[in-house]
């Protein structure tokens, strides 16, 4: 009689241990379908061209120097390098990278202070886009949220293009390509 008690309160310990953990996920799961990525859709500003008398460009005139480069000709050099410097395992992953999170987790506490991030590209293309440079647990929080939608809506060959269209590489370089034909990949360092 005992033992059956016992199994009983183990038993119904277990389901509601289930319920919960099924009412996170599916918490969660409406939490990342909230997310709106459309912002992902709207085209970089283009630039007004203007033609002389014999059809050539003389000029483009745009508020930023931003030109979208498809990432077919983008080449894989370039992409590799992105990859092995941004996110190692972006291929593998779901949008965010559980083991350089508790790496840079960790590196933080040693530290005392926030030294590493350990963000991946789809996590900096959702900062980049939706969020700010703000160090806070909530802006994390959100940042993880719009990375799922983010991977769930996008191929990783998307995401790469979107990421490497709309971030700023330094030395005045953003995005794929510079306007007139000045693109990142094509510079002499």
């Amino acid at each position: 009689m005992r033992q059956t008690r016992r199994r009983r309160c183990w038993l119904q310990a277990l389901v509601v241990a289930a319920l919960a953990l099924a009412a996170v996920v599916a918490a969660l799961e409406w939490a990342i379908d909230r997310q709106n990525i459309a912002a992902l859709e709207t085209p970089l500003p283009a630039a007004t061209i203007i033609y002389d008398e014999h059809g050539r460009i003389a000029s483009k005139l745009a508020a930023a120097n931003i030109e979208e480069v498809p990432i077919d000709r983008v080449p894989n050099y370039f992409l590799e390098a992105i990859v092995a410097t941004e996110d190692r395992r972006f291929y593998e992953h779901d949008g965010v990278d559980y083991y350089g999170l508790l790496r840079a987790m960790w590196r933080n506490i040693r530290a005392g202070a926030w030294v590493e991030g350990g963000s991946t590209i789809t996590q900096q293309l959702a900062k980049n886009v939706f969020l700010t440079n703000e160090k806070t647990l909530t802006r994390k929080w959100k940042e993880w949220l719009i990375a799922q939608k983010i991977e769930r809506t996008y191929s990783k060959q998307e995401i790469l293009e979107m990421y490497i269209n709309r971030i700023y590489f330094g030395a005045g370089a953003w995005g794929g390509g510079q306007r007139g034909e000045n693109v990142l990949w094509q510079r002499r360092f």
